[in-house]
C-alpha cells in the first residue's frame, strides 16, 4: 500500500512538471521575454517544484490508495480488475 500511495504521488508531480515543461517551451517560442521573466530565476523554478509536491501530497492524502495487480503488471484502485468474478457465468 505505501508503495502505490509512493507511485501515484510521483505520477501526480511529474503530470504536473511536465505540464509546467510544456508552457516553458511554449513560451520560449512564442514569448522569450515571458520565458525568462518566469523560468529563469532558481527561486521561481523552485516554487513551481514545490507548487507540484503540495498537489500530489494533497491528492494522494485525499483518494484512496492504489495496488498492484499481478495479472497486468500495474497498479490499480480496484484491486480485483482483472480477477475472475463469482458470479459470472460462462455462456456454451
Amino acid at each position: 500500500m505505501i508503495s502505490g500511495s509512493i507511485c501515484y504521488a510521483a505520477w501526480i508531480s511529474e503530470s504536473d512538471l511536465a505540464v509546467a515543461l510544456a508552457i516553458n517551451r511554449l513560451l520560449f517560442f512564442t514569448k522569450p521575454h515571458l520565458c525568462d521573466r518566469l523560468f529563469n530565476n532558481k527561486n521561481q523554478t523552485l516554487i513551481i517544484f514545490i507548487v507540484a509536491l503540495i498537489h500530489a501530497f494533497i491528492v494522494q492524502i485525499s483518494t484512496d490508495v492504489l495496488t498492484f495487480n499481478s495479472i497486468y503488471g500495474a497498479y490499480f484502485f480496484n484491486p480485483h480488475h482483472g480477477y475472475p468474478q463469482p458470479d459470472y457465468k460462462v455462456s456454451d
